[in-house]
């Protein structure tokens, strides 16, 4: 993922994209926050998102995520675009009590585009769009 080429793109957006289901279920935002732009406003929306349900006492299990193909391309030099074609799986919100808040019980197929950036250091989330997988 250190590696500035389209597969150190591919690696970082499937990084990131993994990072999804993981913050949600332990409200653990370092990592994401680490790699999200902060101009990025879907990234700021899971901020928001995993910080209310922390706030509420809640917390999130399953929504494993399933990775079946991974491009990206170079747009200039340090910036790419990447696609993500993924499965999310089931998930449930409970509350403090262990109670269902809400569940997810079909999967998801989504294509997530993502536009990235390496400044010389580190990978950069800039942007990213989900579309249901056709």
């Amino acid at each position: 993922m250190d590696e500035i080429s389209v597969a150190g793109a591919e690696a970082a957006a499937t990084y990131f994209m993994q990072l999804y289901p993981y913050a949600y279920a332990t409200g653990d935002l370092t990592e994401w926050r680490n790699l999200s732009d902060p101009e990025c406003v879907f990234c700021n929306s899971v901020v928001l998102n995993v910080e209310e349900q922390v706030a509420a006492g809640h917390s999130s299990t399953g929504s494993r995520m399933d990775v079946h193909e991974v491009f990206a391309w170079e747009i200039s030099v340090g910036r790419y675009g990447a696609t993500v074609n993924a499965t999310e799986g089931p998930s449930m919100e409970l509350d403090a009590s262990g109670e269902l808040v809400s569940q997810r019980l079909t999967p998801e197929t989504n294509e997530l585009t993502y536009a990235l950036a390496h400044d010389g250091t580190a990978w950069r989330v800039l942007e990213v769009g989900v579309e249901p997988a056709s």
